[in-house]
């Protein structure tokens, strides 16, 4: 997609949006600014020159609209360049000459500047020994990267991928002295083997959060019951498309994915945001424990956490990005505790759910735990004898004690001396009548 004001497919060759914005510029040594195209037709594209352009994606018309993007390839086609290539370079005083690799292969900047032009023979004069780049990496758009000899290397600002070796496909700039003619040449023997793929935009996998239902066993362990899983990537919609996986439910407990009241076993979205919720569904459900393992892939985003929240236990329980998180909760002869619309999962969401009644719960001090021991903190729960149990990020319980609770709201020294290794740990206490699960607890 190549847009811009004023857009005629038929005659200028721009593809129509709603922001009228222009994605292809080429860049205007006099003003030394950026000049958008406007008119694909009369523009020839040159290995020669360098561009700007703002990939969208492919020629979906969704990704005319702000925010949308899907992956794409770019093709070139015409004569591979061989032999000594001479450019135009701007012979303003301190100008700047945007530049093509003109081979489809690296090339070492130091070995071209170096070859200085001698009578007769093209070379390298008057052009300062330093070139610029763009890190398309670095941000959310990328950032200028200098690459500049120091007297013994070349020094690289900011911190980037890039070295010397200008990539095929990468534009960069020179600039010129302030005296003399300049003229830059590159040839087939500054040629260079270092291929460095990383100084390009890699096109982005989709963000995954995989939700899987288990049940427990008379014996303890856990038999996996159903899965639903959450897809984030710019490109998806919020809306339903070809990328939502409507839900199959089976004869036993099932586990879905909401949404407008439809349930789904894949549900694609967006890039993940801080606003985002997903809603669970559970059917068939029997008076028994069960977990929740909940596996993310590529979803660490600075600034965003997730909770599981329960409605029933009015818990709201942390759940790592990064890492594996077993979440257990029990079925009970409770009616509510196997409604359909028990649990969600909430992006740093800062308000719980909507209850209703008193707030009971557990919490510990400190966190993370750097001794022998802890505080558990208890609220609303009623007196009498309790189990205490820690489990670690697998979900296997590493440490069981019994304590004794004398009021509705008390505190408890819990000694965990060194038994448990340095991790993430989920406490959770209960009765013959209740269970309680506290946040996450990290020891140091």
């Amino acid at each position: 997609l190549v847009t811009g004001p004023g857009a005629d497919p038929l005659n200028n060759g721009l593809d129509a949006s709603p922001q009228h914005s222009s994605t292809l510029y080429t860049y205007n040594q006099a003003g030394n600014a950026w000049s958008a195209v406007t008119n694909t037709k009369t523009t020839n594209l040159s290995d020669h020159s360098g561009y700007l352009v703002f990939i969208r994606g492919d020629r979906h018309t969704s990704n005319l609209n702000t925010g949308n993007t899907s992956s794409t390839t770019l093709k070139a086609t015409g004569t591979i360049r061989t032999g000594d290539q001479q450019f135009i370079t701007n012979a303003a005083v301190n100008g700047f000459t945007l530049i093509g690799n003109p081979y489809a292969s690296p090339i070492d900047f130091n070995e071209a500047y170096t070859d200085l032009a001698n009578a007769g023979t093209p070379g390298n004069t008057n052009v300062l020994r330093k070139f610029w780049i763009w890190d398309p990496t670095i941000g959310d758009r990328g950032a200028y990267v200098t690459v500049s000899y120091n007297g013994s290397g070349y020094d690289i600002v900011p911190l980037s991928d890039q070295t010397r070796e200008i990539q095929s496909g990468q534009a960069f700039f020179v600039q010129s002295e302030a005296t003399g003619t300049p003229q830059f040449t590159v040839k087939e023997s500054h040629k260079s083997s270092g291929n460095i793929n990383t100084v390009f935009r890699q096109s982005t996998q989709a963000g995954k959060l995989v939700i899987q239902l288990d049940r427990k066993n008379a014996d303890s362990s856990f038999t996996k019951t159903d899965g639903v899983q959450v897809s984030f990537q710019n490109g998806f919609s919020a809306g339903m498309d070809k990328y939502d996986a409507l839900k199959m439910h089976g004869f036993d407990e099932n586990l879905s994915l909401k949404r407008n009241q439809i349930s789904l076993s894949i549900e694609a979205l967006p890039a993940l945001s801080k606003n985002d919720t997903a809603f669970l569904g559970l059917s068939n459900m029997k008076i028994r424990e069960y977990a929740f393992r909940i596996e993310p892939s590529g979803l660490t985003a600075p600034g965003i956490s997730a909770f599981l929240e329960d409605s029933f236990l009015h818990t709201r329980t942390p759940i790592s990005l990064s890492a594996v998180t077993v979440v257990s909760f029990e079925v009970t002869a409770n009616n509510q505790s196997s409604v359909a619309d028990r649990f969600r999962i909430v992006f740093n969401k800062t308000n719980p759910l909507p209850l209703t009644g008193t707030v009971t719960g557990i919490s510990i001090y400190p966190n993370p735990v750097s001794g022998s021991s802890f505080t558990l903190f208890t609220t609303g729960l009623d007196p009498g004898s309790y189990i205490l149990n820690i489990y670690g990020s697998s979900g296997i319980c590493v440490l069981t004690t019994r304590i004794s609770l004398q009021g509705k709201s008390f505190n408890h020294k819990v000694s965990v001396g060194r038994y448990l290794a340095p991790g993430i740990y989920r406490i959770e206490i209960k009765n013959n009548r209740r269970k309680y699960t506290s946040t996450i607890m990290t020891i140091r």
